[in-house]
């Protein structure tokens, strides 16, 4: 059974890199360690900062999916693409952590 979290990540705004970029490591990190049976998802373009998308890439439990740029807010839907190919997803903002 494929059980995902989701997310989506754009825009290299100072603002939104503290908002929301720095939970993606943080979001990863958590479950990792205390849900290994999870995946976590996030939908990216080129936007999006990419020592965060690098800082992903070692995490064995992350799946990293890059779209073409978001045009206006349209990247906040990229999140639940993950519908289409999972028993469970969980579309979460990446402002809003993942807990125990």
């Amino acid at each position: 059974m494929k059980k995902v979290i989701s997310a989506s990540l754009f825009n290299k705004d100072h603002a939104a890199y503290h908002k929301y970029a720095m939970g993606a490591p943080r979001t990863a990190r958590f479950m990792e360690r205390s849900m290994p049976d999870w995946k976590f998802r996030l939908y990216y373009d080129d936007t999006a900062p990419m020592d965060i998308i690098k800082s992903l890439k070692s995490f064995s439990n992350t799946e990293l999916v890059e779209c073409d740029r978001a045009k206006g807010r349209a990247g906040c839907f990229w999140r639940y693409l993950a519908f289409d190919d999972c028993d469970i997803a969980v579309c979460r903002d990446l402002d809003f952590r993942v807990q125990e």
